[in-house]
């Protein structure tokens, strides 16, 4: 296996301490990220208010993260629209999808 790793592959041996770090960012990143839309649930007593509210939230932060991801890589403004379009697509897409399975668990009469 060693051999593979220095040879074939040309892979250095792995650092622990980078696997944590790397975890640790990817668990807060997505605390910071679940935790942002839902903050008009605990700010207004209207709950149809709210999710509006989160949905432009989370709109917001898709084409941002989508645009500087894409910005930050490639460097053009193009690539950083194009990063947004596309982080607001696969969002509206995941968003949806949930949607449909709960309203289909909803009227099947499983959830009762």
């Amino acid at each position: 296996m060693q051999f593979m790793m220095d040879f074939e592959l040309k892979l250095e041996k792995p650092n622990v301490s980078r696997a944590w770090i790397s975890a640790a960012t990817m668990g807060i990143s997505y605390f910071i990220g679940g935790l942002l839309p839902m903050i008009p649930y605990f700010a207004t007593k209207n709950t149809n208010h709210a999710l509006f509210i989160s949905i432009g939230i989370t709109v917001v932060v898709c084409i941002t993260f989508g645009f500087l991801k894409n910005y930050a890589i490639l460097k053009t403004k193009r690539a950083g629209l194009y990063g947004a379009a596309q982080t607001l697509l696969v969002g509206a897409l995941a968003a949806g999808t949930s949607y449909g399975i709960v309203y289909g668990v909803d009227h099947s009469g499983l959830a009762s």
